[in-house]
């Protein structure tokens, strides 16, 4: 019993490690991704970061056995919905980036963690109590004092935010929800494939070439979108919540 519990409590150390990480290598994107998109199209760089998480999911399935293998999985469906979310999150989190400062997007998004809660109720079947429920109220007002009183207009560029946050919160329950029985691989391939063909077919029309500079700054994005989210997939596969 006492190996039990030291090994539960390292794997919830572990996952909050790693999932700290995550965030701080999505805020670095996060930079990266308000200079660009000043100057070129949301779609645009939506697509090329999915390029780039495709290509790397397509070689992490294809070094564990054949591609076939990836879409077994035994919740197709919340894979798939896990895909839509993200695309959704990005897009919409690309567009609030041209009209709010990356501050005061930062804070809204923050609300994500207050959905989790509440949606890991249903989802996940996950106890709340009377404490956690009294932070996530709290949250939720302070999340109001940011958007509303203060200073930021309720236009499109609020509204992407929130609904980024909502998307990329239920994102979360469900990859904590599918990686009980999936592979980490067989996740990260179904965001990435569904990711790739759909920002594809709408990025395309946006596309304009890009300068040196631009071009490095999406290299980056690219390759620490594979990172980051392959270490909150794994944060979620050792942790229950």
């Amino acid at each position: 019993m006492t190996n039990t519990a030291g090994s539960r409590r390292d794997d919830v150390g572990r996952g909050i490690i790693l999932t700290l990480l995550a965030i701080f290598i999505f805020a670095t994107q996060d930079a990266a991704s308000k200079f660009l998109v000043q100057s070129y199209s949301p779609f645009q760089i939506t697509m090329m970061r999915f390029w780039g998480f495709g290509a790397f999911s397509l070689f992490l399935v294809m070094r564990q056995g054949p591609l076939r293998h990836a879409f077994k999985s035994s919740a197709p469906v919340l894979q798939v919905l896990r895909g839509l979310l993200l695309v959704a999150d990005i897009w919409m989190f690309a567009i609030a980036l041209k009209s709010v400062a990356l501050a005061e997007l930062q804070a809204i998004t923050l609300v994500y963690p207050l959905i989790v809660t509440v949606v890991a109720i249903p989802v996940l079947g996950e106890k709340v109590g009377i404490f956690r429920f009294a932070a996530v109220a709290v949250g939720f007002l302070g999340a109001l004092v940011i958007v509303r009183p203060g200073g930021l207009p309720l236009g499109l560029g609020v509204a992407a935010a929130i609904g980024s946050a909502a998307c990329y919160a239920v994102y979360i329950v469900l990859t904590r929800k599918v990686t009980r029985t999936d592979s980490t691989a067989t996740s990260m391939f179904y965001v990435g494939a569904i990711g790739l063909v759909l920002t594809s077919a709408i990025g395309v029309s946006f596309w304009q070439p890009l300068d040196p500079v631009s071009l490095m700054w999406v290299f980056y994005i690219m390759v620490t979108s594979v990172v980051a989210h392959g270490l909150m997939v794994v944060a979620l596969s050792v942790t229950d919540r």
